[in-house]
């Protein structure tokens, strides 16, 4: 009789009759006695500033005893208990209601057996949950459950992980003081219009929300995908005003709540609701993959949500996967139609505010039409795509596109107005050769009318970057790229991602890789890469960091945890959230740590299944303003698999500055000498130097572009240094000329 009690309540647990509790929620109180009688509170302890491990197990369940075996816990406490830096607390709760204090000493007398005597060895207290109320609180489904809670209340599951991981997550709880307070909520759509969060109404992502305390004070955070922020802040600062954030323009917060006194509890909960002022639909598509290998199936991520204020009814998204680079999709996780050679419709229907579809995708790199470090682009376009209103003011309606085209080594580009309206005025585009200004001009579109570029077949990668009209809704350069465009047996590589690839819409998205051969399978990659070694980018650029990891161990990982500490020089709470390979939770913790946390992800080891060993994520957020040249933006990501150490990815580097760009040269000295461009942008120096050294004696001349001459100097061999005389953007010449005074050619820079 008493196995039958244990095997039904083993049954019970197994069909989940308790509902885990989420990450992120607040850890529920509890007064308790311990074996040796000392009475424990788990809010006092947490007061202190201290964090609890919780090891909610039964005396006779196997693989509870073997996480208790491995005295990680005991390890724990000894580093961080009384006898250590006296930061933590480790409690270990008998979480089977209907075993006896007998069977976790393993005494005579135990009524429902158990794996042996748990307290040997052990110094933590140990506690008797024979109520139930502990245990249900929780909502314990299963045994061991760990749980990690931070002096700030927050419960985080942490499972069956070893002593290093157990040190990393305890290690980035908030370091909180006696004052430190949360402010926790949601903010939610007003159904109902009354500006109450009343229940029921959807909670919204996204929001940015802001406490401003005395001083200026200021704390910021984003709410995650279940519309839950929380925001830590120091009491001595109060009162705090809160502001929130929409993401986008077809929302619009209530009134503010009134400023938050000094707060008469340690949590502070505040529901906030926001109107919609469109009603309107907005998708928003991302593509996304880990890799491209040649001769390989390449797996791809697709991610279709509603960002706007109504539902999108018969939603669909065209991905493009362009010939002769990609083979045809032999798979899919949903229903496609082939509409051309390389372009595929999948129907979505309706999809509600909030709601996202995800599906994925495998096709195969050429490996007749694709070389190592070529790079191929694929899209993905949803529809309804069109602009919700309002727009941005003073906007006239023209919207700018570029296309690229290649025909037998033809390469041309395609200016487009793809808007409504004529254009209000000139524009200008500028031609780019590999990393070196070919060309420039001018365009004014009437509605729906195109012009037309071509270049050289010569092998080169060309880049065409057209100005957008004036207070267009879509940020940021129209571009198009070609590579590989070309009759020629060679081309160049490698210039694409050294600029940033432009998305015309939310609704749709470009993304572009390097087909590679060997790679280092947990690494991180910042786009743009930037332009030199020096990774040079704009300042003001988006950057689009993607994570990516491979279970490269021996067995399944179970969790996967990506932790990434932002720079100083990034708008932490302006993360935008891309595409990933696997559902996973998102939490931004201490300001700047962005968490992903790949629950139950089931990631199958490398030598079972090499293709499903891989995930990845992406993200974009946004510089700080205005950066000055010089400064450097560095980032890198701890992966942990399961309880394993740490895998600490590259270091990405991106600098701001500007690197001027060469047009064609003509007439120098020697026929066919080429120019080469030094940028130094840390002191403002730039070198103009010749593959062979000019006469004796040569000078140079530089003169803005309404031809009134700058400054002149000698030239130094083959080397001529004006940079500090480029003082502003624009347009400059060079002229070349010997000691007689013959010229000898000339050149024009754009800085």
């Amino acid at each position: 009789m008493k196995k039958l009690s244990t095997l039904l309540w083993a049954i019970l647990l197994s069909a989940a009759t308790y509902a885990q509790l989420p990450n992120g929620s607040i850890a529920p109180n509890f007064t308790a006695t311990d074996l040796q009688g000392n009475t424990w509170n788990l809010y006092d302890i947490l007061d202190q500033g201290k964090s609890v491990m919780i090891n909610f197990s039964a005396t006779w369940a196997p693989p509870a005893w073997n996480y208790h075996n491995t005295n990680i816990l005991q390890q724990f406490y000894e580093l961080h208990g009384p006898a250590g830096d006296n930061s933590a607390v480790v409690f270990w709760i008998e979480g089977d209601v209907s075993t006896n204090i007998n069977c976790i000493t393993n005494s005579p007398g135990c009524n429902t057996g158990t794996q042996g005597d748990w307290t040997a060895g052990q110094t933590y207290p140990f506690f008797d949950d024979s109520s139930g109320s502990i245990m249900t609180a929780y909502q314990i489904g299963y045994f061991p459950t760990i749980y990690l809670i931070c002096s700030d209340r927050i419960v985080k599951e942490v499972g069956q992980i070893g002593l290093a991981q157990l040190e990393t997550e305890a290690a980035v709880c908030p370091v909180l003081s006696e004052t430190t307070k949360i402010i926790t909520g949601s903010v939610v759509k007003d159904d109902n219009t009354n500006c109450v969060a009343d229940n029921g109404e959807i909670a919204l992502s996204n929001w940015g929300v802001t406490a401003t305390g005395q001083n200026n004070t200021t704390v910021s955070t984003v709410s995650n995908a279940n519309g839950v922020f929380k925001l830590y802040v120091d009491s001595l600062n109060t009162p705090f005003t809160l502001s929130f954030t929409p993401p986008n323009n077809w929302w619009s917060p209530c009134p503010a709540p009134p400023p938050i006194p000094a707060p008469v509890s340690d949590t502070i909960e505040v529901y906030h609701a926001a109107e919609v002022v469109v009603a309107c639909p907005q998708l928003s598509a991302k593509i996304g993959a880990p890799l491209l290998r040649r001769c390989f199936d390449n797996y791809f991520q697709v991610d279709v949500c509603n960002n706007g204020t109504i539902m999108a009814d018969d939603a669909y998204v065209e991905v493009i996967l362009p010939p002769p680079g990609f083979l045809p999709v032999t798979t899919a996780s949903l229903p496609f139609v082939v509409l051309a050679p390389g372009v595929y419709r999948f129907d979505l229907g309706d999809i509600q505010v909030g709601d996202c579809i995800h599906f994925n995708l495998v096709s195969k790199v050429s490996c007749d039409s694709a070389g190592i470090g070529q790079t191929l682009c694929f899209e993905a376009h949803a529809y309804p795509d069109t602009l919700c209103e309002p727009v941005a003011p003073g906007w006239s309606g023209a919207s700018v596109s570029v296309g690229a085209g290649c025909n037998n080594g033809a390469a041309e580009f395609i200016i487009t107005n793809q808007g409504e309206a004529p254009m209000p005025g000139p524009s200008n585009y500028i031609v780019i050769e590999d990393d070196v200004m070919f060309s420039e001009g001018v365009f004014q579109l009437n509605a729906g009318e195109s012009i037309s570029v071509s270049v050289p077949d010569n092998g080169s990668t060309w880049r065409l970057e057209a100005l957008q009209v004036p207070n267009h809704p879509v940020t940021g350069i129209p571009s198009a790229a070609l590579e590989g465009c070309t009759v020629l047996s060679t081309f160049t590589t490698g210039f694409i991602l050294g600029y940033p690839i432009y998305d015309p819409s939310p609704s749709y998205d470009i993304e572009c890789l390097e087909v590679v051969g060997s790679w280092d399978p947990n690494d991180k990659t910042g786009f743009p890469l930037g332009l030199t070694s020096q990774n040079l980018i704009a300042k003001n650029t988006d950057l689009d960091y993607l994570i990516r990891f491979q279970n490269t161990g021996t067995d399944t990982a179970f969790q996967v945890v990506v932790r990434d500490t932002l720079s100083n020089n990034v708008v932490s709470n302006s993360i935008r959230l891309g595409v990933t390979s696997h559902p996973y939770e998102f939490a931004l913790e201490n300001g700047n740590v962005l968490v992903f946390t790949f629950k139950d992800i089931k990631l199958v080891d490398s030598f079972a299944n090499e293709p499903a060993s891989h995930g990845f994520l992406r993200f974009k957020i946004l510089q700080k303003p205005d950066l000055p040249d010089g400064t450097e933006i560095t980032n890198r990501a701890g992966i942990y698999f399961d309880f394993n150490p740490p895998v600490m990815t590259n270091t990405t580097l991106h600098r701001i500055g500007t690197v001027p760009h060469v047009s064609g040269v003509t007439e120098l000295v020697s026929g066919g000498d080429q120019l080469r461009v030094y940028p130094n942008p840390l002191n403002g120096a730039m070198l103009l130097r010749t593959e062979k050294e000019m006469p004796r004696g040569a000078r140079w001349s530089l003169y803005d572009f309404s031809g009134k001459q700058i400054a002149s100097g000698n030239m130094y061999g083959n080397t001529a240094s004006l940079g500090i005389h480029l003082n502003a953007a624009g347009l400059y010449h060079v002229e070349f000329s010997s000691k007689e005074g013959w010229r000898l050619g000339g050149a024009t820079i754009m800085r």
